[in-house]
This record gives structure tokens, sequence and C-alpha cells, in this order.
């Protein structure tokens, strides 16, 4: 009997040291964490940097790096100086950018975000740097049906890009760019219609064959 208790106990002391070590690492975590900051309505600062709010796309949140009140301040793993941040609470998720930063708006491709995947491929960012300099013409009209499998027939892929030294997607000029029959395609979101139950037209444009090589070994063809 004695010695059933014996394993009882260790059993109990181990099963409390399991739980216990992440309870303190969390505590220890938060006791280091700055809480030096305020999140408002208009305006976001973190230890005495000034935020503002925006949009922007991110592979995934990193780790916390601050706590202000009951909101979670999360870096994003490509940006390491903190340009970019996403404040978190329970139900709510909002992204910030330092506020005297200026988000580029054209010029070289720096990432893509191809359905969410982030993608720095040389050869890639390249063929989207041009295909975003291109003045396209002579759209041909489609009509985009979500239910009926389109998005399968056609391969869309979604695209937002981002250039020059920004770290993360704040483009989202491009909706799809996808293959029709043999040929790629892409199209703007600018010319897509009203959704009409699971349906929407849009104008789409045929991409030059050059980029066909790119596209067909890039995220485009998975």
């Amino acid at each position: 009997m004695k010695k059933v208790k014996k394993i009882v106990s260790v059993v109990l002391i181990i099963t409390a040291a399991i739980i216990a070590i992440p309870v303190l690492a969390w505590n220890v975590n938060k006791a280091v964490l700055t809480r030096d900051g305020f999140i408002g309505e208009e305006q976001v600062k973190i230890a005495s940097v000034d935020y503002r709010y925006d949009n922007f796309v991110v592979s995934k949140e990193g780790k916390t790096i601050a706590l202000v009140d009951d909101w979670k301040i999360n870096e994003v793993p490509e940006d390491p100086s903190h340009t970019f941040l996403v404040v978190r609470s329970f139900l709510d998720q909002y992204y910030i950018v330092k506020r005297d930063y200026v988000i580029p708006v054209s010029g070289d491709v720096s990432c893509a975000y191809i359905d969410g995947e982030r993608t720095t491929d040389d050869e890639l960012l390249t063929a989207l740097t041009q295909i975003m300099n291109t003045k396209f013409e002579d759209g041909k009209e489609i009509e985009i049906s979500y239910r009926g499998g389109d998005l399968e027939k056609y391969n869309f892929k979604s695209v937002i890009v981002g250039y020059g030294d920004c770290p993360v997607g704040t483009d989202s000029s491009i909706y799809y760019i996808g293959k029709k029959e043999s040929n790629w395609i892409i199209i703007f979101r600018d010319e897509l219609s009203e959704e009409d139950g699971d349906k929407q037209s849009a104008i789409y444009y045929e991409l030059d064959e050059k980029y066909s090589k790119t596209l067909e070994k890039s995220e485009f063809s998975q």
C-alpha cells in the first residue's frame, strides 16, 4: 500500500509540474513584455512609437512583443523592423504600420502572396513587375461561377504584392491569375461586376507567352 501511495504521489508531482511550467513561462514572458502603449480608434502607440491602422497581408503572425490593456501586439515574421504589426484581442484583429512609413504603391515587386503563400522568387517577381507595368487592351468578358467549379477549372489564384522595401503584401489590384485553355490570363479587381448569386462577371486579359514558363513552374501551377 505504501508503494502504491508513493507512486501516486510521484505521478501527482509530475502532473503538477507539467501544468505549472507553461503557466510559469507565460507569466515570466508577460513580465518582460512592454506594456507601454495606447490602442485607440484612430491611433496606436507602442512603446512611444506611433502607428496607424492599415490593410496588408502577411504569411502568419509571429510572437507577442507587447501587451497593452487587453490587446496582444504580435510581430510579423517577414518584418524584423516591426514597421508592420498585428494587434489582436480575444475577438478582434487589426493591422498597423508605423505612422511615418510610406507604403510604396509601384516599382519593383519585392514579394507576392499567392493564395496567401508568400514568395520572393526572383524570376516570378520580375515577371509580376513586368505584368503590373503592362498596359492591357482587348479584354474579354468571363463569367465566374464560384459554386460551379470555375476556380478549379481555371486554376485561379489570388495575388497580392508588395513593392520596393515593403516586406508585406499591400497591392490587391490583381484579383486572379489563372489559365483558360492554354493561355494564362489575368483579372483585375476594378473590372469585376457585382456578384449575382454565386456568379460574377469580369474582364480578363491574356498574358504574353513569355511569362508561360515562369508561371508554369511557380505557385500558380500548384
